[in-house]
């Protein structure tokens, strides 16, 4: 019985009566639910330190109400009775406010029995590597955990980490600069809370990454959407109120492009003129399959003005824990954002994942099958054009259906469209 049954120790003559009204109220409330054994009177008395025969007299009066019933030789269950029952209490209403409306996020579609599914951001769960990781967490489950251990991370994950961006990206970035959070989301809610003030103008790409403007909109901010093109984040319209910049140079979402180098030496000049903070969010780097990748924008920054926000998960495709970690020379944000973050057992996990041989490997493996996926495609989005161009009266249709046009930054006019639909 998974509840929790109170008595009063001062009243000790009614202590019959209060347990059968909760027990009774949690059965008529559906907190219990028809077919739950209750325990044995020995131990429920051994667990409220009453006298067995006080909690021998309750169970037989719910008897003789009809709410529980005997099983010779297997217990005391709730009764199967729907009809007597009476709905699920609802909450009572609070008088508490939140300090400010919330807009709760939209909900994704839910869509199911399908054969192929090309929506963005959702990686093939059949590559992620469920032995692998099934193995880890069993590993790191072993022993428990000494505490809470560190906030910014564990030392070994961070070391980790920290040589895999130095490795893989040029991030230059020690571990005491390396902290590990729950996600990209939390990370963008620490950066703000820590460098910005409600008020303060951060400017973000357009169109952009929706949940990261939610936190930045939840923290008090105003969002300036700032357009992107062929090259990137348009750094001429960037506000003069922006007390900082939100970026996805490697791969911008949605539109899929790189921003180029000379963008990104405009955003940092930029930067540094106006001493704005950048976040560079730096996600999916791992997957590039047409060009070779740029430098990110903190291996260029020589003025320590670039935070980089790097999500582990796309790594494995799926993950049960997410995480991210964000790397500066802003030594002073440290201590405060570590007092908002924590340590997880999955941690561990993942950072025997990363540590195995095979990971490189699987990395490979899984650019090769999703090179492949990309090359098909493109294909039958050529096809389809293709077809569309040739069909009589596509402009009408077209006009009529009032589709959005290509841009530069979507040449196909896909993202759009998308958008639109």
């Amino acid at each position: 019985m998974e509840i929790d049954l109170f008595v009063d120790p001062t009243r000790p003559r009614q202590t019959s009566a209060t347990l059968f009204d909760q027990i009774r109220d949690a059965i008529t409330t559906a907190r219990l639910a028809p077919g739950d054994r209750l325990p044995t009177s020995r131990d429920l008395a051994a667990e409220l330190g009453v006298a067995r025969s006080t909690i021998a007299t309750v169970y037989a009066h719910l008897i003789g109400e009809g709410f529980v019933e005997a099983r010779t030789g297997d217990g005391t269950y709730v009764a199967h009775h729907p009809a007597s029952t009476p709905p699920r209490r609802r909450a009572a209403p609070t008088a508490l406010t939140p300090r400010r409306a919330v807009a709760p996020p939209p909900q994704p579609a839910v869509i199911s029995d399908v054969r192929i599914d090309l929506r963005t951001g959702r990686p093939d769960p059949q590559l992620f590597p469920l032995v692998d990781w099934r193995r880890c967490v069993t590993t790191a489950l072993q022993s428990p955990p000494p505490g809470y251990g560190d906030p910014a991370g564990l030392p070994a994950l961070r070391r980790a980490l920290a040589a895999w961006i130095r490795r893989s990206r040029g991030v230059v970035a020690e571990p005491e600069q390396v902290l590990v959070t729950a996600g990209a989301q939390q990370s963008f809610d620490l950066l703000s809370r820590v460098l910005l003030a409600p008020g303060d103008t951060i400017a973000i790409e357009e169109p952009g990454y929706a949940p990261a403007r939610r936190v930045f909109e939840h923290n008090g901010l105003r969002v300036a959407p700032v357009p992107v093109d062929s090259d990137g984040i348009v750094v001429e319209a960037i506000p003069s109120s922006a007390r900082a910049v939100y970026v996805t140079p490697s791969h911008q979402l949605p539109t899929g492009v790189t921003m180029t180098a000379a963008r990104r030496r405009a955003l940092l000049a930029l930067a540094h003129q106006r001493s704005l903070a950048i976040i560079e969010d730096d996600y999916d780097t791992e997957y590039r399959h047409v060009d070779r990748p740029l430098e990110p924008l903190q291996l260029l920054d020589t003025a320590g003005r670039v935070l980089v926000t790097s999500g582990m998960w796309p790594w494995w495709t799926v993950t049960a824990a997410p995480m991210a970690c964000w790397s500066s020379p802003i030594r002073a944000t440290r201590p405060v954002i570590q007092r908002s973050c924590s340590a997880s057992p999955y941690r561990t996990s993942q950072f025997s994942v990363k540590r195995s041989a095979s990971s490189s490997h699987r990395l490979v493996s899984t650019n090769r099958k999703y090179l492949a996926l990309m090359r098909l495609i493109s294909s039958i989005a050529t096809s389809v054009s293709k077809f569309i161009s040739k069909a009589p009266n596509a402009r009408t249709v077209a006009s009529r259906d009032a589709r959005p046009s290509p841009s530069p930054a979507d040449p196909s006019g896909l993202c759009s469209a998308a958008t639109a639909g």
